[in-house]
């Protein structure tokens, strides 16, 4: 959220007490209510702008910890299409194909993440995706 701090109304002095403004244009994320579950809170995120990838990738996770598999690689999917990913989301793709039985397309989610996560110097991170194929 972009804030502005202005002079107090009235005056222009740049030391009177400021208030604080939202930049025109920017609508505030929904509030957090702790009662509400997660998965919901990152669902409701991604059902107001489909096109934030941060929302989508929190999503996929919070499914893919709750056992949705199904549904975490839709959103992981949903991710990647919007985002380039450094080898985290494709490794996470690649973990809920495998439990899912899906080991080929598996494979192939963890050959991307591999090479994004070489692309972008992330070496540890590569050698553990590939210790989860060759598990495989």
């Amino acid at each position: 959220m972009t804030r502005h701090t202005a002079p107090a109304e009235g005056t222009s002095r740049p030391d009177a007490a400021p208030r604080t403004v939202l930049a025109v244009g920017v609508r505030a994320p929904p509030l957090y209510d702790p009662a509400m579950d997660r998965i919901e809170y990152f669902a409701r995120l991604v059902a107001e702008d489909p096109g934030v990838a941060r929302a989508r990738f929190a999503y996929a996770t919070e499914l893919q910890r709750a056992g949705r598999l199904e549904e975490a690689v839709g959103e992981y999917r949903a991710y990647l299409g919007l985002q380039e990913d450094e080898g985290n989301a494709w490794s996470r793709l690649g973990e809920c194909l495998a439990a899912l039985g899906r080991a080929d397309e598996a494979a192939d989610a963890w050959l991307q993440g591999i090479d994004q996560a070489t692309r972008h110097g992330h070496a540890g991170m590569a050698d553990d995706i590939r210790a989860m194929m060759e598990a495989l």
